[in-house]
């Protein structure tokens, strides 16, 4: 009863990564994971929200680059010491013109993901010439606090609608 060719991803924080990731990896062979099965389905999403949500971790400085940050643990080591594993983990590896439209909602003030994390991966999408909007919310924090979750949800529902609807 779905419509495959009109999947959309979105998450917050760790959640934003996991759903930039899933747009940017699409196609990516080595992280398709059991390549025996769905070989004839694609692994491609159609659009992407991705609110302050780690993209670059080598780029976000501070206290994410100690052996104990959760980009540390997940890698498995501290990250400067696993650039490797580091790249294989951020979405912006994988940035192509194949990617789907996304959207990117960030609160300027964010101490726990720097605001820097959502404008590296809106360049990196513009310069694939993929559609990004950028929405980087005035004297917001990490989560949206101090914004109203209407709001969000309006940027949302619209960013869906016009991508996936048909």
């Amino acid at each position: 009863g779905y419509d495959a060719n009109r999947i959309g991803a979105a998450g917050s924080s760790a959640g934003g990564h996991l759903a930039a990731l899933l747009g940017t990896s699409g196609g990516v062979k080595e992280l398709r994971g059991d390549v025996s099965v769905c070989l004839d389905q694609s692994d491609r999403v159609q659009a992407v929200c991705d609110m302050w949500g780690p993209t670059d971790f080598l780029r976000m400085g501070g206290w994410h680059d100690a052996p104990d940050s959760p980009e540390s643990q997940l890698i498995g080591g501290p990250i400067r010491d696993h650039p490797r594993e580091v790249a294989r983990a951020n979405p912006i590896t994988y940035v192509d013109p194949k990617d789907p439209p996304f959207l990117l909602i960030h609160g300027e003030n964010d101490r726990v993901v720097p605001v820097n994390q959502s404008e590296l991966l809106a360049d990196a999408l513009k310069r694939a010439k993929i559609p990004c909007d950028l929405k980087i919310l005035p004297g917001v924090g990490h989560g949206g606090r101090g914004y109203p979750p209407q709001k969000i949800a309006e940027m949302i529902r619209t960013f869906f609608d016009r991508t996936l609807r048909r």
